[in-house]
């Protein structure tokens, strides 16, 4: 039997690896109909894109929220679309229905209505491939782009010239999820008034995927939210991130938020104080099973989790079993700078983990199954290493063929 316990993490490894959670035992959520399947339930996430289709799609957005005046006006969120600024709290989406010449009515005719949607075309279903447009989240320690490089490396141009609506939002890197959920919501409202869509599929990576439960369950975006695909989101918390928080005492606080905030202000602009105990706090087991249990389930929002799983020596096996989509024969070394999570994750026992964050604790809803990545590698990015080891946007394809297929 394999060991499966899990070994100290020192503090430090928080500030290299700020860009997830850690890992734990798996929530149960309500799998969604699974009734229709297509292209999306046979393909395997490790294949190489191909260079068909590609043209022609609408163009991705990126909303870089600003509140300068926060502090006076707290729903009053400035979004940059393009060469506008716009605030969000001012957004309306108006739908009127019109009739044709003959005087029959033509059905409802979208008329969008949002300051700051550029020129930006309006969304519509009947060239859409999906349903709704779809919307990428960030984890902890994220960020809109660095320089030329965004956090999701290639993915909205990527599908937006496959034929998606793609858009990006963007929130307090060190920060609890029910801040960041906050900070999201006005912009996903922006969304659906620029684009006259009902609701919207998010793809959530590492925090980015709780920041979806609160949306959902606490701020009641259960009717504007169709899916939710998360990806290494550690939904069962996080027994590294427990032990952090008790190592850490409450009175070097200051001193972590100030080098946190610090280290956040190099590459982002936090719209609150940064409080990173609060980013420890919504991945620790006790306080996400607490939190959640309490909260309302939207039974019309469908939820589907992957998890990943890195090294030469993982099998995936038994933790990658039994998922739609069969388990990858590939195997990916683990980048350098995942390599001390991973092992201390019990990679070398056998445990399934991407470095920071275990496939059990990723499974959430319909469990999709594993990919040959990292945590880093899983949005693009390769730390420590000069080869692009794995092709994300592999994944990120199969997870809009999958909003396609299920009709969202």
């Amino acid at each position: 039997m394999r060991n499966t316990s899990y070994h100290p993490v020192p503090l430090a490894i928080i500030a290299a690896y700020s860009l997830s959670c850690g890992e734990s035992e798996p929530f149960a959520a309500p799998s969604p109909d699974s009734a229709s399947t297509g292209s999306g339930d046979v393909a395997e996430l490790n294949q190489e894109p191909t260079d068909s289709d590609t043209e022609g799609g609408p163009s991705s957005l990126e909303l870089d929220v600003r509140d300068d005046d926060a502090a006076d006006s707290p729903d009053a969120m400035t979004t940059d679309l393009g060469s506008e600024s716009v605030d969000a709290s001012s957004a309306v989406d108006v739908r009127a229905a019109e009739g044709d010449a003959s005087g029959a009515d033509a059905g409802p005719a979208c008329v969008p209505y949002a300051p700051g949607c550029g020129d930006l075309p309006t969304y519509d279903l009947a060239t859409s491939k999906t349903q709704h447009p779809i919307v990428l989240v960030h984890g902890m320690g994220g960020f809109d782009s660095l320089g030329p490089v965004p956090y999701f490396v290639g993915v909205a141009d990527d599908l937006a010239g496959l034929g998606y609506a793609v858009f990006t939002t963007v929130a307090d890197p060190f920060n609890g999820s029910d801040v960041r959920a906050a900070q999201i919501a006005p912009q996903l409202d922006h969304i659906l008034a620029c684009t006259c869509a009902e609701k919207v599929d998010l793809i959530g990576h590492s925090q980015g995927g709780i920041d979806a439960r609160v949306l959902v369950s606490e701020l009641g975006y259960g009717d504007r939210i169709a899916a939710v695909a998360t990806v290494a989101t550690p939904h069962g918390g996080s027994t590294v991130a427990a032990q952090l928080l008790d190592l850490a005492p409450e009175s070097v606080d200051p001193l972590i938020d100030l080098l946190g905030g610090f280290l956040a202000g190099l590459y982002a602009d936090p719209l609150e104080e940064t409080k990173v105990r609060d980013s420890l706090l919504w991945c620790s087991p006790e306080f996400l099973a607490d939190r959640f249990a309490k909260a309302p389930i939207a039974p019309d929002v469908a939820w589907f989790s992957y998890g990943g799983r890195a090294g030469l020596t993982a099998t995936g096996s038994p933790d990658c079993d039994g998922a739609a989509l069969p388990n990858p024969e590939a195997k990916t070394p683990i980048s350098a700078s995942m390599l001390a999570g991973w092992t201390a994750l019990g990679g070398l026992d056998g445990v399934a983990n991407d470095g920071l964050v275990t496939v059990e604790s990723a499974k959430y809803g319909e469990f999709r199954g594993c990919v040959p990545a990292d945590h880093m590698q899983e949005i693009g990015l390769s730390l420590g290493s000069a080869l692009k080891l794995y092709d994300h946007l592999t994944l990120y394809r199969e997870i809009a063929q999958l909003f396609v297929d299920r009709g969202y």
